[in-house]
């Protein structure tokens, strides 16, 4: 089970993340956005532990709730501590709710976005998961 959280990540990736097409301006993006930083950090360590890609190439943008203008700083700090990177690497960026309260924790430290640019990173990753679905798929 010492590679479980491999499989994970890689759930959570194929789940939430996007991957771009060439049919695309962005064709060699990978996004991955989540609002749970353990979620995050196990994506994020993915990237950098298994598919080796330099911590300098993943991009992090934090979109928050304007709501929280006060607060930009602490979202900063949070989300440099849960992802154990230097707060100057994270780009901070608000949104507007039109509601009357916020309830949900999760909106408080935003929407953490980790963004590689990179074709030929992505297609190293697409290749890796299509042959890792062609060795463990069971045809039903």
């Amino acid at each position: 089970m010492e590679k479980a959280w491999v499989f994970i990540a890689i759930g959570l990736l194929l789940g939430e993340g996007h991957f771009g097409k060439k049919e695309y301006r962005n064709q060699g993006r990978i996004v991955f956005s989540n609002t749970n930083p353990v979620y995050v950090r196990l994506v994020y360590k993915l990237f950098t532990e298994f598919f080796n890609v330099p911590k300098n190439k993943i991009k992090v943008y934090i979109y928050y709730n304007l709501n929280y203008y006060k607060l930009v700083e602490e979202i900063r700090m949070f989300w440099s501590k849960s992802l154990k990177i230097p707060d100057e690497y994270i780009r901070i960026y608000t949104y507007k709710r039109d509601i009357k309260r916020i309830t949900r924790q999760s909106e408080r430290w935003g929407i953490c976005q980790l963004r590689i640019d990179d074709v030929n990173i992505k297609d190293r990753i697409e290749n890796f998961l299509s042959s890792l679905f062609q060795k463990y798929y069971i045809e039903g």
